[in-house]
């Protein structure tokens, strides 16, 4: 009962979890990395450009850079850097079946499935207008006395 309230408290009290480690990866070894607190810069304003809370990882092994300064949290950007790092060095080591290279293929395969439907649904073809390409101006006919391609017809 009191190991039951204690989860509930606002998580102030956890008796039941392990710790777990603040990052875990089985891709890289802490050791191969090369971590650095630069300054930021970009948006943001005097804050950004003062404070080194973007991290700088350098993967040893391969030489794969990494830079994060999405939050202004320092352990935020070393978590981030590090998710970063490992769906890198995924993408690197596994190519077409890494984790990254597979929810591409699956959104590739969503949007043409989408696309098909839709095709199939309004009776539309890759060619004709309305399929959200722009019209080629330069394909009109010559007007007679110009030499230029003729104005298309007034709206009604």
């Amino acid at each position: 009962m009191l190991l039951a309230l204690a989860r509930c408290r606002r998580g102030a009290i956890s008796l039941g979890a392990r710790p777990r480690s603040l990052f875990s990866s089985t891709l890289f070894d802490e050791d191969d990395l090369d971590e650095k607190f630069i300054h930021g810069g970009g948006n943001g304003g005097q804050k950004i450009n003062k404070t080194a809370s973007c991290v700088q990882l350098v993967h040893k092994p391969t030489g794969l850079l990494i830079k994060c300064q999405e939050t202004r949290s320092l352990q935020q950007n070393r978590s981030i850097a590090r998710k970063r790092l490992a769906a890198q060095l995924d993408l690197q080591l596994n190519g077409d079946s890494s984790r990254i290279a597979r929810r591409q293929e699956r959104l590739r395969r969503r949007k043409s499935k989408h696309r098909s439907r839709s095709r199939a649904k309004y009776g539309r073809e890759d060619d004709e207008p309305g399929d959200g390409a722009a019209p080629d101006l330069d394909a009109r006919e010559p007007d007679d006395d110009t030499g230029c391609p003729a104005s298309p017809p007034p709206p009604q």
